[in-house]
């Protein structure tokens, strides 16, 4: 009985009991993809990282979106092929940048991965912007990444945490905000060193 009611009082409310529906495929891709970023990480400390297999997952994830039918982020996948992509075109790039441009690529690919799953929507809301952006200018203080390396890891936190905000509250959204007006001034004094 009580089951019966629970239901009844669910369907009155208007809640909806159905899971969300999850593109499993898309889904895949985007583990793949947090996936092979884990495994380059690993690689940080040694002459060359293989980024092969993120170059790989990337461009099969932005496919695989292009051709979706949904009304999924497009510019989201993007993003990512272009965090690997700058990576790529770096010719020489000290140990913590690319732990750091690797672990953004994880973070931003984690954060897809929950929004497709139905857990979340995609959104840097509580993403720690402001401390990953602290940890970047941590590195670069201690010599351990250049200041082209610091810009743009700096931009690509302040270009992700503006990507979607739909789902963050009102105070998040401030917090938001405020956490890329301090990215944006602190690129902006560097641009006049």
């Amino acid at each position: 009985m009580v089951p019966l009611l629970a239901l009844a009082v669910a369907g009155v409310a208007g809640l909806s009991l159905k899971p969300p529906v999850i593109d499993h495929v898309q889904y895949s891709h985007i583990v793949q993809v947090s996936a092979a970023a884990t495994q380059a990480v690993k690689q940080c400390r040694t002459e060359n990282v293989d980024l092969r297999p993120l170059v790989f997952q990337t461009q099969t994830l932005v496919e695989y979106e292009t051709h979706l039918n949904t009304n999924t982020e497009p510019g989201i996948a993007k993003d990512l092929q272009q965090l690997v992509k700058q990576f790529e075109h770096r010719t020489t790039y000290s140990v913590k940048y690319c732990q750091h441009k690797l672990s953004e690529i994880q973070a931003a690919s984690r954060t897809m991965a929950r929004a497709v799953s139905g857990v979340s929507k995609y959104n840097f809301c509580d993403s720690n912007v402001e401390e990953r952006f602290y940890w970047y200018q941590e590195s670069y203080a201690l010599d351990l990444i250049s200041k082209s390396e610091f810009k743009e890891l700096a931009e690509d936190v302040r270009h992700l945490a503006g990507t979607d905000r739909k789902a963050c509250s009102t105070d998040q959204a401030i917090k938001l905000d405020q956490s890329i007006q301090v990215i944006t001034d602190v690129i902006g004094m560097m641009e006049g060193l």
